[in-house]
């Protein structure tokens, strides 16, 4: 019953906005929240813009409107705990097709742990090299990849920092 409630809610926290909103409004702890205190949270300059995503969260069933104009969370909407979060990746356009730039660099790291594999067969320490290259580009992608999504990340945690 679960995934079926995320699986249809994925469309509304699909959108960066909603879900930060959303985000905001379960890190309140059950308090209601305002138009205009979301919007200070948000960093937004907009009220008719927070109005529309509080609107589709009200729509979806995760908050409820209270006749004082004010937001809060809906049994639904506090229990829900897995969500999909929306992650950026850079991606090169080619051929009409998206690519992300993780792809070639796995492209890169598979070539180049093949290289090293025949080469054990002529040269061991030339393959021990080129293994050890390989070994190091891939660690610094992974770190590299796992700081982006950390700090893609952090904008969903800083409510809980608080």
């Amino acid at each position: 019953m679960k995934e079926q409630i995320v699986t249809r809610k994925d469309n509304t926290l699909g959108h960066p906005i909603t879900l930060k909103i959303f985000v905001y409004i379960k890190s309140r702890d059950n308090e209601s929240v305002g138009v205009r205190e979301v919007m200070r949270a948000m960093n937004m300059s907009s009220s008719s813009t927070v109005s529309r995503h509080l609107d589709k969260l009200d729509e979806a069933g995760l908050i409820l409107k209270l006749s004082s104009n004010r937001y809060e969370l809906t049994d639904e909407g506090s229990s829900l705990k897995n969500l999909q979060v929306p992650i950026r990746f850079s991606v090169n356009l080619t051929k009409k097709r998206f690519i992300t730039v993780m792809s070639y660099q796995i492209t890169f790291l598979i070539l180049m742990f093949l290289t090293a594999f025949i080469l054990i067969w002529f040269d061991r320490l030339l393959s021990a090299i080129v293994g050890l290259v390989g070994v190091a580009i891939g660690l610094v992608m992974s770190i590299r990849y796992w700081r982006i999504t950390k700090k893609q990340l952090s904008d969903y945690h800083k409510f809980w920092e608080e």
